[in-house]
């Protein structure tokens, strides 16, 4: 069996650290595409390779594609609205490309989330534009896959989480490999079918992946995990039951044997590795742990609310009864200042009757004075006989009293 190499790239940090499920798919396919290079003796040769389906929140603005082949010239294709280079936004069932434009095509997990009445021409469009082969790989409605992907459902909806990919995996339904080596045939092409991704590993990866999402600090605990799975396990998990089927279709005349390299692997008997069997013993006693563990989290959060609410209304309560004790105190000074004002009033009062007695006196004086004033005048106005009459008059009056 020609042995598959591992190139140091491919267990570099920057690699290592992708998600596992990336890490698998796109690392399988870089190493068939090594092996087709071995083929063509052309492994010093920079080939044009087109990733259909492949676009991925970049990581320093390098797309999955770019990081594993950066010695070829790469394009990725999606329907994904970006700008970055080395991206064309693209229908896959209407590639805007001539014929044979790449030497390779590759498609992963991509084939399932397109229409049943779409795929064949989605799978016309690959061949169309590769002039060398297609490296289509997909999760198949194999044996147990659409089951473990129940389960993973289930788990999720029970956290109250949810998966858009998996959810689509159900509306448009898994791919039938049946249905794709019919239309092989029918093209009569030479192809190449094995699995990736042990079912089992798999399955509780993505258990785990998932509650590491309800953790803080994720991002460097999910690349801390996806490093450690991806350099000790990947090896062991390129054999079936696996997730995902994997076709390499020669577009022109036959496959090299040396490829038949990939199928005898992924045939292999389950690992024996003590570290691999028990992975697979304690998937269930994870997965139970693991929602024991979200339970009581959410248990906790709910205690936290409700100790929040608690808290909220009791202070609640604080500001009604400071609000109430600034209502009495605002209602102490108004009626202070009321009494002050009261008693500014009687003041006033006292002070207007005293005003009011001052000024009848002051009337009476000039009254008094008037009357004086025309007396006086009377007098001088009468002449000195009358004056003299008057006076007698007077004296008479006193003596007669």
């Amino acid at each position: 069996m020609t042995m598959i190499p591992v190139l140091e790239h491919w267990i570099s940090d920057e690699l290592l650290t992708m998600p596992f499920d990336q890490y698998q798919r796109y690392r399988v396919s870089a190493e068939a595409i090594f092996l087709l290079k071995q083929a063509a003796a052309a492994s010093d040769q920079r080939w044009r390779i087109l990733d259909v389906g492949g676009f991925f929140p970049p990581r320093n603005g390098v797309l999955p594609l770019q990081a594993f082949f950066p010695n070829d010239e790469t394009l990725v294709v999606d329907t994904t609205d970006y700008e970055g280079v080395g991206y064309q936004q693209a229908d896959g069932t209407q590639l805007p490309f001539d014929d044979q434009s790449f030497d390779i095509v590759l498609s992963c997990d991509t084939l399932e989330h397109i229409p049943l009445e779409g795929r064949n021409s989605f799978l016309a469009e690959l061949r169309r534009v590769a002039s060398r082969a297609v490296f289509l790989a997909a999760p198949h409605a194999l044996a147990n896959v659409a089951t473990s992907e129940a389960m993973l459902r289930d788990y999720l909806g029970q956290l109250n989480m949810h998966n858009s990919m998996l959810n689509e995996h159900v509306q448009y339904g898994l791919p039938q490999s049946t249905l794709v080596e019919a239309w092989l045939q029918s093209e009569q092409l030479d192809y190449l079918a094995f699995e990736s991704g042990y079912l089992p590993h798999w399955q509780l990866l993505m258990v785990l992946k998932h509650l590491l999402f309800r953790q803080h600090q994720r991002d460097a605990m999910h690349a801390n995990f996806d490093a450690l799975y991806n350099q000790r396990f990947y090896a062991y998990d390129q054999r079936g039951p696996g997730y995902r089927r994997i076709y390499l279709i020669a577009t022109a005349g036959q496959l090299d044997v040396r490829l038949q390299t990939l199928v005898e692997r992924s045939l292999r008997a389950t690992p024996t590795d003590p570290a691999s069997d028990l992975l697979s013993m304690v998937l269930p006693i994870l997965t139970s742990t693991a929602y024991d563990t979200v339970l009581y989290q959410q248990t906790l959060d709910q205690k936290l609310l409700d100790l929040k609410a608690e808290h909220g209304l009791q202070i609640e309560k604080l500001d009604w009864l400071i609000n109430v004790q600034r209502f009495d105190q605002d209602i102490a000074d108004l009626q202070a200042e009321h009494r002050d004002l009261q008693r500014r009033l009687l003041d006033a009062s006292v002070l207007a009757a005293q005003l009011e007695a001052e000024k009848r006196g002051v009337q009476a004086q000039l009254d008094q004075l008037n009357w004086q004033h025309t007396t006086l005048q009377q007098q001088f106005a009468a002449s000195p006989i009358e004056r003299l009459s008057r006076g007698l008059s007077r004296l008479l009056k006193g003596i007669r009293r």
